[in-house]
């Protein structure tokens, strides 16, 4: 049997069974002679720092092309000649590695740089810790430099005023989750009667801190980490629980990376889910990765819509689909976004798939009230999982509003959210601060 044996090599603490979306084509047969209009293989390859996790793909023998496609949205392309009865070895690299061990998974899914990028940014903070707030007075220090002060150092460590961050877990259940106080507390959310959480690790010296939660709310309620560092306050919705698909293992832990940039001060959030399955998922759902994530969706549609045993990872899968179009084989997954949205009443993102599946999809009248319905009653439940949940429902409102006092009235309290949401960030993340009173 001829098979190509495909792998991404990166150092992770957890390997991944879907570090890439890899896409192939074979370009030439075993004689070296082109080959015109050959199928396109497509398949998920795995992401670990063990030389034996493989993705095996059987193939003919010839000159293979291939492009893996990472969840931070990274491509690699490599080629690969299988000889005939072989197997053929191909190990793809990111450019850079990743800043530390301990953010393997925040750098996979693109949630901060490469090593080399970071330690250049870094630098440059170095070289001009100020900022851009004092960017004119720094330009003319650069042209007419004044003479330094008596032991005054030309480098200056950029976060020597930093502080330390404050994350605290901020758990709410019962009314304040749905509805209008939802949408409207969600912005004055505060923690400060929880004691702050110490991180799990940290890099002092590049404003990087990473905290695991591993809380399984009771039914019905969420888990928000709020964050306050310096004068910024964040929120974020964590994906708890998010179980393992397969019913094996307890729920899977969930990362947060805080993140001061050096440059500017600002505070950035990643969130990311520790699930060798299903966690890169999240990383694939940006514009320019959404193509290949139908790809990884396709290919697990059965356990992530047949038995729901994962709402949260199910629902991502149902915001991939939509986005991406109709599907090449059927449309089942139609029914499965109804019942996702019917099986979980509290799960906001499925409503917002209803609603917008039935507007972008609508066989007859009826469905442009259903979707206004199902636009309502995602709205009642409260802030969704996903930032892409936030967008749409948002886009939802906005066609109904001019004729509709009431989703009108929702769209403003909405809107009041999305335009403070890091669109970056798959997952919703919420500054809570007001950025003009920053500095």
């Amino acid at each position: 049997m001829t098979a190509l044996l495909l792998r991404i090599g990166k150092v992770l603490n957890i390997a991944t069974d879907a570090g890439a979306v890899a896409v192939l084509h074979r370009v030439a047969d075993e004689a070296n002679v082109a080959v015109r209009g050959s199928e396109r293989l497509e398949t998920t390859i795995p992401a670990s720092p063990y030389p034996g996790d493989v993705k095996r793909v059987n193939v003919e023998p010839g000159r293979w092309w291939v492009e893996a496609t990472l969840p931070s949205g990274e491509v690699i392309v490599d080629e690969v000649t299988v000889r005939r009865d072989e197997d053929a070895m191909l190990t793809l690299r990111p450019s850079e590695g990743s800043p530390h061990e301990w953010l393997g998974w925040q750098h996979l899914v693109g949630n901060i740089e490469g090593r080399q990028t970071l330690t250049h940014i870094i630098e440059a903070a170095t070289r001009d810790p100020i900022g851009y707030a004092e960017l004119v007075e720094n330009t003319l220090n650069t042209y007419l430099p004044r003479a330094p002060t008596a032991g005054q150092s030309s480098r200056t460590d950029p976060f020597a005023n930093a502080g330390e961050p404050a994350v605290r877990l901020y758990h709410r259940s019962g009314p304040t989750l749905r509805g209008r106080d939802a949408w409207s507390g969600i912005l004055a959310a505060s923690a400060t009667d929880s004691p702050p959480l110490l991180p799990f690790a940290g890099s002092d010296g590049e404003g990087l801190r990473t905290y695991r939660f591993a809380a399984s709310p009771e039914r019905g309620a969420r888990d928000f980490a709020i964050v306050e560092w310096g004068a910024e306050r964040l929120a974020a919705s964590l994906p708890l629980p998010w179980p393992d698909v397969a019913g094996q293992r307890s729920p899977m832990e969930v990362e947060l990376m805080v993140r001061m940039h050096p440059l500017d001060k600002s505070i950035h959030l990643g969130v990311a889910v520790l699930d060798s399955s299903f966690g890169t998922l999240a990383g694939l759902m940006t514009a320019s990765s959404l193509p290949k994530a139908r790809i990884f969706v396709e290919q697990a549609r059965d356990l992530l819509f047949a038995k729901l045993n994962n709402r949260l990872a199910a629902a991502a899968g149902g915001y991939v689909l939509l986005a991406t179009g109709e599907s090449p084989r059927d449309a089942a997954w139609h029914n499965w976004i109804e019942n996702l949205a019917n099986s979980f009443p509290d799960l906001p993102d499925g409503a917002v798939l209803k609603a917008t599946q039935r507007l972008r999809y609508p066989n007859d009248h009826a469905c442009y009230d259903h979707a206004k319905t199902s636009l309502f009653d995602a709205f009642e439940r409260g802030i969704p999982y996903y930032s892409a949940g936030v967008a749409w429902l948002l886009d939802g409102l906005t066609m109904f509003a001019e004729e509709d006092p009431e989703a009108e009235e929702r769209m403003k309290l909405v809107h009041k959210v999305a335009q403070r949401l890091d669109i970056s960030q798959a997952f919703t993340v919420i500054r809570l601060s007001d950025k003009s009173r920053r500095k």
